[in-house]
């Protein structure tokens, strides 16, 4: 028996007065808060699959949990920005994917020295280590050493060669990583030494390895591995690297308590689910590159396996 018919007649009427004056009462408010709005509007299109560049949300939260203020975290992931205000219209475009590997806009007065007019296309071209700025039929207009700045009414935008990469094409790995925010500096740490800084894809799962092998999380297993795919056929990824850490909780919900009581029997658990993970990735994908790792809170790295 549903809530409606269980009711008298007279509280049915009541409860279909109330209704229609929340009805009304959300419209007026919502007119209200459309007209406080109207002055200020901004609006952001896009969609990812996580692709190892600009802000990790984990990390930034890390970085947070440890006291580091806006302007320390923004500096941390977009080195070479400064904050400021911008005068005039409110608008900010954000690039967020490409289908090609170059960056185009629109809008802008000027970049790189040189007069642009606000209603045509331009492109930010990788060349090397340098960015040309091009018309939208490909035409080269100048050289913008390593980053293109381009300024104009609404429109302020920045491309280095390393970030002018493209939503699919050829990347290095992906990076399996736990959701741990502590984790979130060291492996994006690691990943720079190792040169993959814009080369990699990423996926965050807790527990790392231990989340995609373990019994206790079989309903996520099915979720990364499609990741994986869609990365291999997106990225054309070889190679897969897989982070776990030390003081895991996933591993004490996973394994027990026991299972990482000390540093020795804490090894001897990771070795086991890495290996694991790496059968597992053999049997899907037998040409895939695997690498294993067990990552100290300081950022040390023991390879296993």
């Amino acid at each position: 028996m549903s809530l409606a018919s269980a009711l008298p007649i007279r509280p049915r009427r009541l409860v279909a007065s109330l209704l229609a004056l929340a009805a009304v009462l959300v419209c007026a408010f919502g007119a209200t808060a459309a007209s406080a709005r109207a002055q200020v509007n901004w609006v952001v299109h896009g969609h990812g699959f996580g692709h190892g560049v600009g802000l990790s949300a984990y990390g930034a939260y890390g970085y947070a949990l440890h006291g580091k203020g806006y302007k320390f975290i923004l500096g941390h992931y977009y080195p070479g920005t400064t904050l400021g205000q911008i005068s005039g219209p409110n608008v900010v475009r954000v690039l967020l994917s490409t289908t090609s590997g170059d960056v185009t806009f629109s809008e802008a007065t000027s970049a790189c020295h040189t007069k642009l007019e606000p209603t045509r296309t331009y492109e930010a071209h990788r060349l090397g280590n340098t960015v040309v700025l091009r018309s939208s039929g490909g035409k080269p207009l100048a050289k913008c050493g390593a980053t293109l700045r381009a300024a104009g009414a609404g429109v302020l935008l920045a491309a280095s060669p390393r970030l002018v990469r493209a939503a699919s094409g050829k990347y290095e790995a992906m990076i399996l990583a736990c959701i741990d925010p502590r984790t979130q500096e060291p492996v994006c740490s690691y990943a720079a030494k190792h040169g993959l800084t814009g080369q990699y894809s990423q996926f965050a799962i807790a527990g790392a390895a231990i989340g995609v092998v373990a019994p206790k999380f079989a309903d996520w297993h099915k979720t990364f591995w499609d990741n994986l795919a869609t990365s291999i056929e997106l990225h054309q990824v070889g190679k897969v690297i897989a982070i776990d850490h030390r003081d895991c909780g996933a591993a004490k919900i996973a394994y027990g308590e026991a299972a990482v009581a000390d540093p020795a029997r804490e090894t001897e658990t990771h070795r086991k689910a890495l290996a694991q993970f790496r059968e597992e990735v053999g049997k899907r994908h037998p040409n895939m590159a695997v690498e294993t790792g067990l990552m100290a809170l300081d950022g040390s790295m023991e390879m296993l396996g």
